[in-house]
């Protein structure tokens, strides 16, 4: 899913918090997941156009089964962590700037 808005359009929101999107398993499909196994994850990237270069806030967060967080750069899971990243990018050539992990952080929430 892809949503594509202008921080103009945001900027009137009072709230410090945003629900972008929401997903419903059937029950029975959530037990399946949880007792097998899943991973699910979101990348949000906050993105700005400049002279054909695009300028990337990206931060990364998944649900290995019941736990909450992050792969970082060694691929070892973080525990209630998002994994970010600054990237410059020209059509197919990126460039990353920087990264890092943001502890304690939540980018989504399980309802079951």
């Amino acid at each position: 899913m892809r949503v594509k808005y202008l921080s103009a359009d945001l900027a009137e929101l009072k709230e410090d918090r945003l629900h972008l999107f929401s997903i419903r398993l059937d029950p029975s499909k959530t037990e399946i997941f949880e007792r097998n196994g899943f991973l699910f994850g979101v990348k949000i990237s906050l993105n700005k156009h400049l002279l054909g270069f695009r300028k990337s806030y990206e931060m990364f967060q998944s649900f290995n089964q019941n736990e909450l967080g992050c792969l970082d750069n060694s691929n070892a899971w973080q525990h209630n962590t998002i994994f970010y990243r600054n990237t410059i990018s020209h059509h197919r050539l990126k460039f990353f700037k920087k990264n890092g992990l943001l502890r304690a952080k939540t980018m989504l929430k399980k309802n079951f």
